[in-house]
């Protein structure tokens, strides 16, 4: 059987394109690599099998309107991968900003600081991935009923300037670090209180249905 070729398209700079780019920042990675004489070109969205579901699919869209391409995926134990082995994709990325291998020091390229929209977007895609809704119990409280939304990721930078735009956009965030097992550091940022939720969901939104879900059950019953 012929293997389908797919063509790509090079996408301009857009809401979508800054909403992608978000995506890509929290749960993506690029690489390359030679086996044999051959380069190796690719472009992985990771996720977890079963919360993600959804908001795969969604990502699947979202990578066929920007790039036309559809993805093969790969599945093991309790995750999902979605892979992109063309060559002009990676390179594109990499023109926008995005880097290659580890993403220590991963941040929001310009293109996207220069546009409160583009900023909004790329935003909602970093917490859609990297980031989650929580409801805990206040102080002296019985029902897990004060909301949280913690993002986490091993760029400092990253995190440092995701508390700046929220301080922009009139949000009062707290940064902090865990140290998750043998010295791997984490750098975290929390958007705490029902005001903070408030505005956050006026403001940047929420793609991922599992974060949606969470919020409507915790809104109907008014604990979670």
């Amino acid at each position: 059987m012929n293997k389908t070729i797919q063509l790509i398209t090079l996408p301009k700079f857009s809401k979508e394109l800054a909403e992608e780019t978000g995506i890509h920042i929290g749960d993506g990675s690029m690489n390359l690599y030679r086996s044999g004489n051959k380069n190796h070109w690719g472009y992985v969205y990771s996720s977890h099998l079963v919360d993600d579901a959804e908001y795969r699919d969604y990502v699947k869209t979202l990578m066929k309107l920007l790039y036309n391409l559809l993805p093969s995926e790969r599945k093991k134990n309790n995750s999902s991968c979605l892979v992109y082995t063309k060559k002009d994709l990676v390179l594109f990325k990499q023109k926008l900003g995005l880097p290659m291998g580890k993403k220590k020091e991963i941040i929001i390229p310009d293109w996207i600081m220069e546009n409160d929209l583009y900023i909004r977007n790329c935003v909602r895609g970093i917490v859609d991935t990297d980031g989650c809704i929580r409801f805990r119990k206040p102080f002296r409280g019985t029902k897990r009923n004060y909301p949280n939304i913690k993002v986490c990721n091993i760029s400092e930078p990253l995190i440092k300037q995701l508390e700046q735009i929220f301080k922009d956009f009139g949000l009062k965030p707290s940064i902090s670090q865990e140290i998750r097992g043998v010295g791997y550091k984490i750098h975290v940022l929390n958007l705490n209180g029902q005001d903070n939720l408030n505005k956050y969901l006026s403001l940047f939104g929420f793609s991922n249905n599992k974060h949606i879900k969470k919020y409507l059950l915790w809104k109907e019953r008014g604990y979670y």
